[in-house]
């Protein structure tokens, strides 16, 4: 597990899929980031952003500014829940690209006092074009055959959040409703399961134990239109961020999947929730959600989100 020393990433609360359920954009001028299954992330701005002054029409005077920046992620992608010098000779790394508008704040100044009172919350919102290949050792479990695949996804996605404003300036605590949504062809991921050589497991007739995965095995399906839509409502109190999320996942001749889960971060800096001085601080979470397909939960998974920026 590694630890957030500071950050600025994009995806402050995720779901099972490692997919985000809470956007927030900041916006440095460039940066990397690694996280504890060996994705390497390199962010930038395409041009520097531009201030966007709004004005109250009772007082003439500017209640907020917000920023917009044209953005790109370059993302090596692993498919490892956890990188380690064990399992780097079997490393296949894929690649994924983001380019997209956002639109920020960076740091909430007296969010209280200086909104009118006839507004409730400041928006943020945003939109990311993806262009993804993942690389993959596959096993066809109709052919018996094995070999690479290079499968590709593309697509758009989305995310609009309100950041409400507290009815008492001594409030320390901020809420937020948070909606993301993507549009995408892609391939099977979901419904492929991971294998191992017989030759690099033990085998008997109770029970299967190797140390690491090959691949993925099943019948491989590409192509297919995902729909994935998420609302969250993010609280921060103190040290913690707590975001309970609904997902809606829906897939190509598939029944649709519900997520409805909890993600918890561990703030590192919890000065940055003061009601005069606002900013998403850096952090450090775990989650756990339940998967409900075809009238049918399954069992509570748990999941560990880190990063280091730098």
């Amino acid at each position: 597990m590694l630890c957030s020393v500071y950050s600025v990433a994009q995806e402050i609360g995720i779901d099972r899929k490692e997919k985000s359920v809470f956007t927030y954009y900041s916006l440095p001028e460039s940066r990397f980031s690694l996280t504890a299954d060996g994705n390497v992330t390199y962010s930038f701005l395409l041009k520097a952003a531009d201030t966007i002054p709004f004005v109250s029409t009772v007082t003439h005077k500017i209640t907020i500014s917000k920023l917009a920046a044209w953005t790109c992620d370059i993302k090596v992608v692993t498919e490892f829940d956890f990188l380690s010098s064990e399992n780097l000779s079997t490393l296949r790394p894929g690649l994924e690209l983001k380019f997209g508008h956002q639109t920020l704040v960076d740091t909430f100044k007296n969010l209280e006092t200086r909104l009118p009172q006839s507004k409730r919350s400041v928006k943020t919102h945003g939109w990311n074009a993806i262009l993804r290949v993942d690389n993959i050792k596959y096993y066809d479990s109709s052919l018996k055959v094995a070999s690479k695949k290079y499968p590709f996804t593309y697509g758009l996605e989305g995310y609009y959040n309100m950041v409400f404003k507290n009815s008492d300036t001594s409030i320390k605590h901020r809420i937020v409703l948070a909606f993301n949504g993507s549009l995408t062809r892609t391939w099977n991921d979901d419904d492929l399961i991971s294998y191992q050589e017989a030759a690099d497991a033990i085998i008997t007739p109770a029970v299967v134990a190797l140390e690491d995965f090959e691949g993925k095995y099943g019948t491989f399906k590409n192509n297919l239109t995902n729909l994935r839509l998420s609302v969250s409502l993010p609280m921060y109190f103190g040290h913690f961020n707590p975001i309970p999320y609904v997902v809606l996942n829906v897939r190509s001749a598939t029944t649709p999947t519900y997520y409805f889960g909890l993600f918890t971060n561990i703030i590192s800096n919890k000065d940055l929730l003061k009601p005069q001085l606002f900013k998403i601080p850096s952090s450090l979470g775990v989650g756990v959600d339940w998967k409900l397909q075809s009238s049918k939960f399954s069992k509570g998974t748990v999941f560990v989100k880190g990063a280091i920026s730098f």
